[in-house]
């Protein structure tokens, strides 16, 4: 059951101008992951790691990723392996169903695999912001300070402070 919107954070919330009411000031704040943090050792496959590097390097460099998405951007990198390794199965396949004991067919175990992998790394992707609907949700932290100072500017008419 969903409840209405997800609450942005509030980096967002004052990067984009809301009222100081309107932001949690308690919020604990953390460190950013550093761009060479290197996989847990969980991450076994080359894929995954790979993935993770790829990952971390993007998103530690743009201060998206902090020390409390490292566990998220492991399961996402869990689930890119599953993904890849499903697809290649999947791209061996034969036939993509398969036919049951009592006669039915049904989609292939790999397809289904394939399928459920996809929904995961949307989900998880979402969180660390990897689509375009997510990216616009979220707050670069190495922004130019000039740069900043002038669009608040422009958008609302004030100085940042």
């Amino acid at each position: 059951m969903t409840r209405g919107r997800k609450s942005a954070a509030p980096e967002t919330k004052r990067a984009r101008g809301d009222r100081e009411s309107r932001i949690n000031v308690l919020a604990p704040k953390y460190d950013l992951l550093d761009v060479n943090t290197p996989p847990p050792d969980i991450l076994t496959g080359e894929v995954e790691k790979a993935k993770w590097k790829q990952l971390c390097e993007t998103l530690a460099q743009n201060g998206v990723l902090k020390v409390t998405d490292a566990d998220v951007l492991t399961q996402y990198c869990v689930g890119y392996g599953v993904f890849h390794t499903a697809k290649l199965e999947v791209d061996g396949l034969s036939s993509l169903v398969t036919t049951t004991h009592n006669g039915s067919e049904q989609p292939a175990a790999e397809i289904t695999t394939l399928r459920k992998s996809s929904e995961l790394l949307l989900r998880l992707g979402a969180e660390l912001g990897l689509s375009p609907s997510a990216r616009n949700k979220i707050t670069a932290v190495n922004q130019n300070d000039e740069l900043a100072e002038a669009l608040k500017f422009i958008r609302h008419g004030k100085k940042m402070g």
